[in-house]
């Protein structure tokens, strides 16, 4: 993941078949693949990357006040035991920010294959992000916080807060909701009564693997093996599958079907 630039889903485009789009990706100026409108690089809709049980409500999103188009996913990247805000990611699963202006630190690099120590079946490579989630929308209605529904850019760029379109983590357990709406924000521990307070739970609700189905959510691994991990999934566990090099033995602990 780039700061300014290519995400992780970008770089798939050619496995894919999307030759055509990735030969057309601008890769030294990436701003100008989002900012056509409707006719960026950005806003086309890519079927693969969309969970039909996922709840969009318009897919591409305009970013209101700007040229910039971009499609949204229902997947993203695993960003190990924190991905969001950036500051405060560990940057110790998979994908994070690379280069001068990484977060946490600068300069940091791709991970490469030999450095998942904990092997590549015990490691989540993507996992699904739901859209859905009635109290956050009720802060969001209040111009608390961005929209689940803008969420999810697969070809995020344009500003450090795009690690939290391509990456998710294991801050929160799977199917995260928040567990209040705008009317109790008073009565939380801690508050949740201005803007700067309510800040703490919509990082959390952006790191939060989901999805619509039933009991859990999907995962790939770094081994190409798919599994659904169901929301009772021991948060210890969670950690320790979404971290590269931990040296936690996990696998046979994973709560999936």
């Amino acid at each position: 993941v780039a700061y300014r630039g290519v995400s992780v889903f970008t770089s798939l485009l050619p496995f894919l078949e999307q030759e055509t789009l990735h030969s057309q990706w601008v890769f030294n100026d990436p701003m100008n693949n989002v900012n056509k409108g409707p006719a960026s690089n950005s806003a086309v809709v890519l079927p693969i990357y969309v969970c039909p049980s996922d709840e969009i409500s318009a897919n591409p999103q305009p970013i209101p006040n700007r040229n910039w188009t971009y499609a949204i996913g229902s997947y993203g990247g695993n960003g190990g035991a924190r991905s969001f805000f950036p500051s405060s990611s560990t940057a110790d699963g998979v994908y994070h920010t690379t280069g001068e202006a990484s977060e946490p630190k600068p300069f940091q690099r791709p991970v490469r294959l030999a450095e998942i120590i904990d092997g590549t079946s015990q490691t989540i490579h993507f996992g699904e992000r739901s859209h859905t989630d009635r109290n956050y929308k009720s802060f969001t209605d209040q111009g608390w916080g961005d929209p689940l529904h803008s969420l999810g850019w697969w070809a995020a760029s344009t500003s450090r807060r795009m690690v939290g379109h391509v990456t998710m983590s294991a801050y929160v357990p799977i199917n995260y909701r928040l567990p209040f709406d705008f009317g109790q924000r008073a009565n939380q521990n801690p508050p949740a009564t201005s803007f700067a307070e309510f800040d703490k739970y919509s990082d959390m609700r952006v790191c939060a693997y989901g999805s619509n189905h039933p009991g859990g959510a999907n995962f790939n691994f770094i081994d190409g093996s798919t599994r659904f991990l169901t929301s009772q999934t021991e948060q210890s566990v969670l950690v320790a599958i979404s971290t590269r090099s931990g040296s936690e033995l996990a696998a046979d602990n994973v709560n999936a079907n």
